[in-house]
């Protein structure tokens, strides 16, 4: 015993330590550059480093973009942009910023003859906001101000020196150097206009007076992290570590013994759920004060903790791999925490979602169902879509308006509700993997992937249908294997029930009814004898999951005529059939470029743009990110490996790799493949090159065979590629871990 202690109190003082090292003043020490290369002093070939171009109209007879040497404010260097014909022509970069505060971007231009509407100017891109634009400096360097105020959440800016604006076409050129930005913390005169720097977002004189107020209180000014986090993740510390020692190593609980028992197995969702609801009670209660370094420490603390478990759980010889796997759970489950107080709903900049802004986006259809109770009058945008995912989640944002909360914050509830989803689908995918009966290194290797993949943990806030519907076809997977092991009406009842709520979460989970029949008549062959048992369960199934899952695309289509295959038209680049930008992949590219093309349009190779948003998702990280993009190439190379470890397993794979349950798996596998191809051919624009389209349907069975891949090579007899097997895993999930650690600045 007095050893576990000595452990226990070791991570306390690291924690400890680590914590004093992150309270202390950061006032003193230089702010950081928020603009990189402000003065073009540096180049790569012969184009500045750090800024990229952008134009209304891009071919070279209408803009020309040039680094001049010998004519600057300062240095030996600025940037020219010449108009050649009327045009909208930019040179920008995106920048980290801190929510609801204001800026003062200044900007040195020399003009020459500009004509139209807008002359030279700098400008936040996107949102309107752009400083007093010059025609004609008559040779001289003239300074501009701009000066804004950041939305709610608005992490990220582009700035832009331009010539013209939004629907403001102009003819000519400028000179631009020494680009600066400051924080404003004191009013500025009164003839000073302040804009807004997001495009959805009102500035007024009373968020001002808020913001000033602000500046003086030190809760807000100051860069130390909140003890209160530090004692609640040590008071989290010690009951986790109380539990453990009485429950793991004594085999009982103190007092109570049968009610706890019966809590920490059996009632763990009510559990999540509670701590969900009292931790989102916190978030609400403080807002504005947690900060970044809040969540980044809370994160390594998170880690600490499960740390000091798996070596407790180890000294007393208790660190068994389902325990591991509880571990490993339980800091997957935290990395959701933390990308979810990361990510807002309101950041039109970057704000890592997918159609929510518009008339009936996914906020709009929920809110709608909020108010009214009905389903939407038209089945236009996302309004064609199921409706169970807005049903649930306009339920969470009633009970938060219902509580005074404002939009905002009724949409984070709705997220913190969306990651306690995401977060049982990870348990249920434990449930299938026991049920599956694998190799428990397998499990420990599966578990380990979907807990740790970035994209799943990008799903899990985002306000789409795709979190919902990943829950209720894992779900009916579960299920489906419990009617093959049990054949009990019961369980039958179940699957169809959850497979109708999978498809009316989004039609494409009607991927469950060959997937089930298949199954249905595998098992049926191998069980002749029992024919009437799995006709009758069949019957059963179809009997309640057609007519359930199938009725609102009756509804539209009798409201609508939307047939049953019928998505919202839209207007992006089609992509080719040609087979070459269906399978080509090129791992130098990869690994040049982990990050899907900022240009929708440029995403032109189908599987090589599945694999960079099965990292990424769709999003293109264009933040100055310090380390970012160097984690993301190693976590690309981890999981290359990976992915050239699963086919080789595939190729070398053998009839008794599927014997009991696995089969399943691979029909799962291959059917969700052959649908994201089909999905290709009948909706072949860039939008559809994301993995998201794929995850709710893949995630078990890919976890599952990078399991298996990782385990049969990890087997072999060479003792240093075996130790390189683990050793990449081991580097996948701590650069995944540490992606989502810096996904907030």
């Amino acid at each position: 015993m007095k050893k576990s202690i000595f452990v226990i109190f070791l991570c306390v003082i690291i924690s400890l330590f680590f914590i004093s090292c992150s309270v202390e003043e950061t006032k003193t020490t230089t702010p950081p550059q928020l603009i990189k290369n402000p003065s073009f002093e540096e180049e790569h070939s012969g184009w500045v480093s750090d800024w990229y171009q952008r134009a209304l109209y891009e071919a070279d007879d209408n803009v020309q973009y040039k680094l001049i040497k010998g004519d600057a404010h300062s240095g030996n260097n600025s940037l020219s942009i010449q108009n050649l014909r009327p045009n909208d022509s930019k040179v920008y970069q995106y920048i980290s910023v801190v929510p609801e505060t204001i800026y003062k971007i200044s900007c040195w231009i020399k003009a020459n003859n500009i004509t139209g509407s807008v002359g030279a100017n700098i400008a936040v891109l996107d949102s309107g906001a752009h400083s007093t634009h010059l025609r004609d400096t008559k040779g001289a360097w003239q300074q501009v101000d701009l000066y804004g105020m950041t939305a709610p959440y608005q992490s990220v800016m582009p700035i832009g020196i331009r010539i013209g604006s939004w629907a403001a076409d102009s003819e000519g050129s400028a000179l631009f150097d020494d680009i600066t930005i400051e924080k404003v913390i004191t009013p500025p005169p009164r003839n000073i206009t302040i804009h807004s720097f997001a495009f959805n977002y009102n500035y007024d004189d009373q968020k001002a007076e808020i913001y000033f107020e602000k500046m003086n209180d030190p809760r807000y000014t100051s860069q130390t992290l909140h003890i209160s986090v530090f004692i609640a993740f040590l008071a989290l510390m010690t009951i986790i570590c109380v539990f453990l020692y009485t429950f793991f190593v004594k085999n009982k609980l103190p007092k109570m013994d049968s009610i706890l028992h019966t809590t920490f197995t059996q009632w763990y969702a009510l559990l999540i759920g509670a701590f969900f609801i009292l931790f989102f009670g916190v978030y609400t209660l403080s807002p504005g004060i947690i900060n970044v370094l809040d969540i980044q420490v809370s994160l390594i603390l998170f880690f600490i903790i499960g740390a000091a478990i798996c070596i407790f759980l180890y000294r007393y010889k208790a660190l068994t791999p389902d325990n591991l796997i509880k571990v490993i759970l339980l800091l997957g489950i935290g990395l959701r925490i933390c990308y979810f107080l990361y990510t807002p709903f309101t950041d039109p900049l970057y704000d890592r979602q997918h159609d929510i802004w518009g008339t009936w986006s996914h906020t709009d259809y929920i809110k709608h169902i909020a108010n009214t109770f009905s389903l939407p009058p038209v089945g236009t945008h996302e309004a064609y879509h199921p409706p169970i995912h807005y049903f649930l989640s306009g339920i969470i944002y009633k009970l938060a308006t219902l509580c005074n909360l404002n939009e905002t914050y009724a949409f984070r509830a709705v997220q913190v509700f969306l990651v306690f989803v995401s977060s049982l689908t990870l348990l249920i995918m434990y449930k299938i993997f026991k049920l599956i009966k694998c190799d428990i290194k397998v499990t420990i290797f599966g578990m380990a992937f979907v807990c740790f993949l970035p994209s799943l943990i990008f799903m899990s806030v985002y306000l789409n249908n795709d979190c919902i519907l990943a829950f209720f076809y894992t779900l009916s997977f579960y299920y489906l294997l419990k009617v093959i092991d049990s054949q009990s009406i019961k369980h039958t009842i179940l699957l169809a029930l959850f497979t109708a709520l999978a498809v009316l979460s989004k039609k494409s989970a009607f991927i469950l009814f060959p997937l089930c029949g298949i199954v249905f008549a595998i098992e049926l062959f191998k069980n002749r004898k029992n024919y009437k048992q799995y006709i009758k369960l069949g019957i059963i199934f179809l009997l309640i999951a057609i007519p359930l899952g199938f009725s609102f695309q009756i509804r539209n289509y009798i409201l609508f005529q939307q047939g049953l295959s019928y998505s919202v038209p839209v207007t992006a680049p089609v992509m080719t059939h040609n087979p070459f930008h269906l399978f080509y992949v090129s791992i130098e590219k990869l690994l040049e470029h982990p990050f899907p093309p900022e240009d929708g349009a440029n995403r032109v190779f189908l599987f090589m743009e599945l694999i960079r948003t099965s990292l990424f998702s769709a999003f293109t990280f264009r933040k100055p990110l310090g380390g970012f993009p160097d984690v993301a190439v190693i976590l690309m190379f981890a999981y290359l490996v990976n992915l050239v470890m699963l086919l080789l397993y595939f190729l070398l794979s053998k009839k008794a790799d599927y014997k009991g349950k696995g089969y399943i798996l691979l029909i799962n596998f291959i059917i969700s493949i052959i649908l994201y191809i089909q999905m290709h051919f009948s909706s072949p624009y860039h939008t559809t090159h994301a993995f998201r389209y794929l995850a709710p349907f893949i995630s078990i069975s890919f976890g599952y065979f990078i399991g298996q891949a990782n385990v049969k090579f990890g087997e072999v007899k060479f003792p240093v590629l075996r130790f390189i097997i683990k050793v990449q895993f081991v580097l996948w999930c701590a650069s995944s871990a540490i992606l989502i650690y810096l996904a907030g600045f």
